[in-house]
C-alpha cells in the first residue's frame, strides 16, 4: 500500500506522480527477478576511517575524563589529575576537529527545507559555466636582515614573487543540458524502519556535448593565453569548469515528517558533551545514503533541446523514482540555450579539425535509465557492435549513448545547408 505522506511531498509542486508498481521487486527483461535493496551505494573509505578515527578519540576522552574525576575524588593525586588534564585537552581539540570534518556535520549544515522532487530540480537546471583564469606576475630581488647564531645582524637577497595582474573570463556556449538520468531511491522499506531523509552525496560531471564544442573550447583557451601571456614577465594560466551553488553533501527529506532533534544544533550540543558518536547512530536510524551524479553536456554551437538531439539523450532526461512514485520534469527544468547568442556556423574545415577530439567526448551505458560509468565501453566498432552483442538498438535494454556528433563529410553538407 502506498504512503500518502510520499505522494503529497512529491506532487505538491504541482506534478501528477506515476505509479511505477506495488510490491518491492523489479523484473528483468530476461525474468530475472531484482530485490530492492535500502543500501544504495556504500559510503567511501576515507568516511569509514574517519569514523573510526572518532571513535578512537571519543573513547580516550571519555576514558581521560573518568580518571580525572577518580583522581579527583578517590585519590588525591593532583600530578596524575594534571597530567590527565593537559592530555584530555588535547585529545579533546583533536575529537572537535575530527566531528567538524565527519560527514554527519556537512549533511546536518546542508539540510534542505524543499521536497526531494524540488531540490533534484533544482540541481538538474543548474547552469554549468567555464572559466578561464590568467595570473601574471614577476620576481624582485628582496634585501631583508636577519640575526646570526653569534647575534650579529646580518643582511642578505630573496627573490620574491610579486602578482601583478589577475584577469577572468567566461566562455560563452549556445546550450547545456543535464543527462543525470535516473534517481532511484528504493525506500520500500523506510516506511516501516522511519526513515525520513536521504542522505545524497553529489558528484558533478561536466562534459561537452561534442568534438566541435571541445575544439572551440581548446580554441578559447589558447586565444585567451595569447591576449595576456604579455602582461607581465610570466604567465599562469588557470581553468574552471564547475556549477557554482553546488554542494558535495545534502540531507533532503523523503517524506513528510521532520523529527526537531534532526538538526545542526542538536548535533553541535552532543558533541560538546562529547557524545558526537552517539548522536550519530540516532542520526542514521533517519535516514538512508545514496550517490548520485550530476551529469551536464555543454554545446559551443548548436541547440541541445533541438528535435534532432532528442533521440540522442531521451533515455538520460533526469527522473526520479521514489517509493513506487515515478517523477519525471518538463524540458525547461533541465535544457537551456541562449537564444541571444548567435555563433557562427560551423564550416567543413572546422568540423574536420574537430575530429581530433572525438576520443575527448564521453559515451555513456544506459540500463533502465540509469547512466552507468564505463570505461571499457568507450568505442563501438564499425558494425555497430554493442558489449552484447548485434542485438537490434531498440531491443537492447542495455544501450550506450554517445555525446558525440561525428558525421560524414555528406552528412556534415546537408547539416551546414540546415544552419
Amino acid at each position: 500500500m502506498k504512503d500518502e505522506n510520499d505522494i503529497n511531498l512529491l506532487s505538491k509542486e504541482g506534478d501528477t506522480p506515476t505509479i511505477i508498481k506495488e510490491d518491492d521487486t523489479t523484473t528483468t527483461p530476461d525474468g530475472f527477478i531484482q530485490s530492492l535493496k535500502l543500501s544504495q551505494g556504500h559510503k567511501s573509505y576515507s568516511d569509514f576511517l574517519l569514523n573510526i578515527f572518532c571513535w578512537f578519540f571519543s573513547i580516550v576522552v571519555w576514558l581521560l575524563i573518568g580518571l580525572i574525576v577518580y583522581y579527583s575524588i578517590y585519590e588525591n593525586n593532583s600530578v596524575m589529575k594534571k597530567k590527565c588534564i593537559i592530555s584530555l585537552v588535547f585529545y579533546y581539540i583533536v575529537y572537535i576537529i575530527l566531528q567538524y570534518y565527519s560527514p554527519t556535520f556537512k549533511y546536518l549544515l546542508n539540510k534542505e527545507k524543499l521536497s526531494l522532487k524540488a531540490k533534484m530540480g533544482e540541481f538538474f537546471a543548474m547552469k554549468p559555466e567555464v572559466i578561464l583564469k590568467s595570473k601574471s606576475y614577476h620576481y624582485i630581488e628582496e634585501r631583508y636582515s636577519y640575526e646570526d647564531n653569534d647575534g650579529n645582524r646580518q643582511e642578505g637577497t630573496r627573490t620574491v614573487r610579486v602578482w601583478s595582474g589577475d584577469y577572468t573570463k567566461s566562455m560563452k556556449y549556445k546550450s547545456f543540458r543535464d543527462i543525470s538520468g535516473l534517481l532511484t531511491l528504493n525506500c520500500g522499506k523506510s516506511r516501516k524502519i522511519r526513515k525520513a531523509y536521504v542522505e545524497l552525496e553529489i558528484k558533478l560531471e561536466i562534459n561537452f556535448a561534442d568534438a566541435l564544442s571541445y575544439s572551440d573550447y581548446e580554441k578559447e583557451k589558447t586565444k585567451f593565453y595569447s591576449e595576456n601571456k604579455n602582461a607581465d614577465n610570466y604567465t599562469q594560466l588557470e581553468e574552471e569548469i564547475t556549477v557554482k551553488g553546488l554542494k558535495h553533501h545534502y540531507l533532503i527529506r523523503i517524506m513528510d515528517k521532520d523529527p526537531c532533534t534532526v538538526n545542526i544544533y542538536f548535533y553541535i550540543f552532543f558533541c560538546i558533551i562529547t557524545l558526537g558518536q552517539i548522536y550519530k547512530i540516532y542520526f542514521s536510524t533517519f535516514c538512508i545514503h545514496k550517490k548520485f551524479t550530476i551529469r551536464k553536456l555543454i554545446s559551443t554551437r548548436y541547440d541541445l533541446g533541438g528535435p534532432e538531439f532528442e533521440h540522442n539523450y531521451e533515455l538520460m532526461n533526469p527522473q526520479i523514482s521514489l517509493n513506487h512514485l515515478k517523477i519525471r520534469y518538463e524540458p525547461n527544468n533541465y535544457l537551456y540555450t541562449d537564444n541571444s547568442y548567435n555563433p557562427n556556423k560551423p564550416t567543413i574545415v572546422e568540423l574536420k579539425d574537430a575530429k581530433q577530439y572525438e576520443n575527448r567526448i564521453p559515451n555513456y551505458q544506459i540500463y533502465y535509465s540509469e547512466i552507468k560509468d564505463n570505461p571499457d565501453f568507450k568505442n563501438l566498432n564499425d558494425n555497430n557492435t554493442t558489449p552484447y552483442g548485434n542485438e537490434d538498438e531498440e531491443e537492447n535494454e542495455n544501450k550506450l549513448v554517445s555525446g558525440a556528433l561525428n558525421p560524414s563529410e555528406e552528412d556534415l553538407k546537408i547539416r551546414l545547408s540546415q544552419l
